[in-house]
């Protein structure tokens, strides 16, 4: 998935974030091109359900963990 498809399903749920990392360098003219996308965003309920939502077409799961971990949204009450 490009960049720009990433923001614009994060803008258009109005997820809170911020971009950093290497694209942040290349949007400010780093010549610098990286493979991933870092993104810091507020852990709030709504907004970590805005994320969810943005993405839940593509089934994300954790990266690093050993067997594929769901992204979801618990409660922790």
């Amino acid at each position: 998935m490009e960049l720009e498809e990433i923001l614009k399903r994060l803008i258009l749920r109005r997820v809170e974030f911020v971009l950093v990392g290497g694209f942040a360098g290349v949007v400010h003219g780093a010549p610098i091109v990286t493979r991933d996308i870092d993104v810091c965003l507020k852990f709030t309920r709504d907004n970590l359900d805005r994320l969810a939502s943005a993405f839940q077409d593509m089934h994300p799961v954790h990266r690093l963990a050993s067997q594929p971990i769901p992204f979801e949204i618990t409660d922790t009450n």
